[in-house]
This record gives structure tokens, sequence and C-alpha cells, in this order.
């Protein structure tokens, strides 16, 4: 409380005042019973506030709260505005690179998407062949790992410089299309000839490079060899359609795989630091992030592969059906014959938009995680069997680093993530017409097609019925209900053929 006389008053409180005033704020204001009671002053009497309750504290803690639940709807790291108290170098430098990784590249992504489908194409012939990337050379907060992945690029002796350059976005040069062993740098094909060999462990050791890189052994006698669907089993048209659809496809497969293959060499160095730092313990925590992370990298690209085979199932059924079929949007059978623009609304109406969307996020939750338990599994063994054998956990730690990040095993994943998602986007926008629709399976056209997968060949059921492969009934090749072993690899499709 604070004093302040009218002009003419004492400037002080008599004994008499001052002691009323005291036993009436102990009587009136104390004590629990008088909490919230208004303080009536008068006098000259006034109130200063000096410290805050614990609910205005409290309001001001709730305002960093919200602060940074801001920050994690936009994607932008806390720690780069100020409101984290962990603000060491090592955390603000991969703050900056979750920022680019989760909030700025998949931003970029999509416009750059939509001007690849929307825009270049209204440059006619000219912009043919032609697709706006995104140049992230000049990036600083990515120049740490940009020099990882090229380190890592310069010591892969199992792909040629052209695949180099292709990864690191360059063009390719004439004549670097062989793979170099790094004993001498000679190319893979003479090794395996045997040539400039000079002793029988030189020719052992070509063909083991050559087997690891999916050629014969130079000892090895020629394969039988599978035959390939006969053309009395197929139609001219049927192999130029899955061409097309194989090319469209292979496009997919690259841009896939260049996103891929630098996030799991990085995880490959995070799990290597990891069994460094804290062993066993450490490594599985990595791993266990690996799902979440994953489903983040692969999820705008399986939207974009449903979306673009689903239009093209579209317009090839409406040229199939004269132009005409039924879709349900809100609950009305709506016929209309079929444009791109038209195909796209019938893509953006709100079914379609829920099943994709359904589809994407479970999906790349469930592939991701049986990514994440088989790093698990084999880093377990691992470590078991390192320890056991007496290695060093740098040892250990690289020989981890090797499996999870290995290149085969990612292009794995990227072929069979987007072989079923183009399958379901087909599927799907096939069951979006409302048309009575026939599907048939048709199998790729060379000796690496699967024996269940030949005999598949040609098989004709309904759009809601299930094909009949090696045993598992699959809506459409690819489907993840079926077994690993019809799936995994699989370069099968469906077409789909309306009943007039």
């Amino acid at each position: 409380l604070s004093y302040k006389p009218a002009e003419g008053q004492s400037p002080n409180l008599d004994d008499e005042a001052f002691d009323r005033l005291k036993e009436e704020i102990r009587e009136q204001y104390s004590g629990a019973e008088n909490s919230g009671r208004p303080l009536l002053l008068d006098g000259g009497l006034e109130w200063i506030q000096m410290s805050l309750s614990s609910r205005d504290l409290d309001y001001l803690n709730s305002r960093g709260v919200s602060q940074k639940d801001v920050c994690r709807a936009y994607k932008v790291p806390a720690v780069l505005l100020g409101l984290d108290n962990d603000s060491t170098y090592n955390n603000i430098r991969e703050a900056r690179l979750g920022l680019w990784d989760d909030a700025i590249t998949p931003t970029l992504n999509k416009v750059l998407n939509h001007w690849n489908k929307h825009i270049l194409p209204l440059f006619g012939e000219e912009a043919k062949g032609l697709e706006l990337v995104a140049d992230y050379k000049g990036v600083s907060d990515l120049e740490t790992r940009n020099e990882r992945v090229w380190s890592r690029l310069d010591s892969a002796d199992f792909l040629t410089v052209n695949e180099k350059r292709n990864l690191l976005g360059y063009d390719p040069l004439e004549g670097s299309d062989t793979l170099m062993i790094s004993s001498g740098d000679m190319p893979m094909d003479l090794l395996q000839r045997g040539i400039q060999a000079s002793n029988i462990n030189e020719i052992v050791s070509a063909g083991v490079a050559a087997s690891e890189a999916g050629l014969e052994k130079p000892t090895d006698k020629p394969k039988d060899k599978k035959p390939k669907p006969t053309k009395s089993e197929t139609k001219a048209s049927d192999e130029a359609l899955y061409n097309v659809i194989d090319s469209l496809t292979v496009q997919f497969e690259k841009r896939l795989d260049q996103k891929l293959i630098p996030f799991m060499s990085g995880y490959g160095d995070t799990v290597e630091k990891a069994i460094k730092d804290n062993k066993e313990m450490g490594a599985q925590f990595a791993l266990m992030q690996l799902s979440e992370k994953m489903a983040k990298e692969i999820a705008p690209n399986m939207q974009e592969i449903i979306e673009t085979f689903g239009e093209m199932t579209l317009r090839d059924i409406s040229k199939k059906s004269n132009g005409r079929f039924l879709y349900k949007e809100d609950s009305v059978l709506v016929a209309d014959v079929v444009t791109a623009e038209e195909a796209q609304n019938i893509l953006l109406s709100s079914a379609w938009t829920e099943r994709v969307a359904q589809y994407v996020e479970r999906e790349s939750i469930v592939r991701s995680k049986f990514v994440e338990d088989t790093n698990r599994k084999e880093v377990s063994r691992i470590l078991y069997e390192g320890v056991k054998a007496g290695k060093s956990y740098d040892e250990i730690a690289k020989e981890a680093n090797v499996f999870v990040s290995n290149r085969d095993r990612t292009m794995r994943i990227v072929r069979t993530e987007v072989h079923t998602a183009r399958e379901f986007g087909s599927h799907e926008a096939a069951k979006m017409t409302g048309l009575d629709i026939n599907k048939r399976w048709l199998s790729s056209f060379d000796e690496r097609t699967r024996d269940t997968h030949i005999t598949a060949n040609g098989q004709v059921v309904k759009l809601s019925a299930k094909f009949n492969v090696g045993g598992s009934r699959l809506d459409h090749p690819g489907d993840p209900s079926g077994a690993p072993k019809e799936i995994i690899n699989c370069r099968c499709t469906s077409l789909h053929e309306p009943v007039l």
C-alpha cells in the first residue's frame, strides 16, 4: 500500500489511523476465507503491485509453449528461434539441417512438382524431357552432409563413374560406364575374363567381385533362362503399353533412389556413431527413430506416384469406354467425358483424396517400420557376433554402417515402394469410375520374371475380385497383403478393361 496525501493533508498517517488500517486488513482481507475480496481504499491510499502471481508466471511459461507449438506445426526447430535452452553448436547445426529436411525441401518439392506437371507442358516440344529440380549445392547448411556423401561415393567401388555422377546431378562421361576395381583400378570386364590376372588368387578375386556386382563368375556355366511370356500369350499393344508404364516407373525409381541413398547413408553414419558412443543401447535408440524419418522421406513420392498412374488409368478407361463412365462424388452419380483436366478433378474429389491419404500414411509407416525392424535384428546380430569374436566397437560400428546403408537393399526398397504405389493408384482410380471392369494380370517381358508371375500372365478377374498368384490372393501386383516373395522386386502390372 502507498499513502499519497491530498493537498493540505499530513504527509504521514497518525498512529490511530495506522493501527486501524492494520486491523482492518487483518480481519477483512487475511486468510483463505477472505481470498478474492476487493480491497476498498480511501484517504489517499493506493495499491502498487510488487510481484507476479503464480498464475501470471504460469501464463508467461504458457506463451513459450505456444510458440513451440507454432514452430512444431510449421516444422521449424524451436532452437533456431531461441526458444530452447539446449542451444549448443551441434544442436543448432542439426536443427538447421532439420529445417531443410522437414520444412524447406518438402515445400520446395511440392512447388516444383506442381510446376513440372502444370506449367512446364505449356512450353510445348521445347520442354519435352525437361524437369525442374532444386540445386542445393550452394546451401551452406547442407555442405557437411554433401561432403559425407561425396566421400562415401568416392570409396564406392561397386558404382561406375557415371552412376556416381548421376547421383550427384552431373552429366555422364563417355567411356565411364565400366566398374573399376580399387586394387589397381582395372575394368571389371577385363578382370572377369581373367585378362592380366597372373595367378589364381587374382582370378578368384575377379569372380567374387563379379558375383557381388550381379554378374556370372568366370568359372560359372551358362544358366538355363526361363522363357518370357510368348507373343501368343500377350499382344503387341500390351507390350507397348507395358514399356510405357515401365519407363515412367524407372523415372520415379531414380528420383526416390536419389533421395533414399543419401538418407540411408547418413543413417548408417548415425548408427555407427551411436555404437561407438553408447554400444548396443545407442544403436537401438538410433534405429528406433528410423521409421518415422523414413516415412517422411517416402510419403511425398508415394503421393505423386499414385496420382500420376491414377490419372493415366482414368484416361485409359475413358478411351476404352467411349469416353463415358460413372463415378461417385458426394453421393451423386456423375457421367462425363474424361479429359486430362476432368481426370484431375476426379483425383481431387474427397473420396479419392481420403483413400490416397490413408494409404500413404499407413503404408509409408508400415514399410518404414519393416525396414527399421530388419535393421534392428541384423545390427543386434552384428553386435553379438562381433563382441563374441573379440572385435573392437569401432570395427563393429563400421560393419553395422555397411549393412544399414547397403545400396542393394535401398534399391529393393525403392523398387517395391514405387511399384506398390503405382499399382494401388491404378486400382483405386479404376474403382472410382463405377464401371463394370475386368482386370488382367500383365507380366514383365524378360527372363527375370519369376515362375509364379509367368503363370499368372493373362489371368482375368473382376475388379473387386483377387488375382491368385503363387497361392497369394492379390488385389493388384505388389499388393502388401500378399506374401513377400510375390511382392518384393515385382515388375508386373494390371490392365483394366471396361465391360461394355
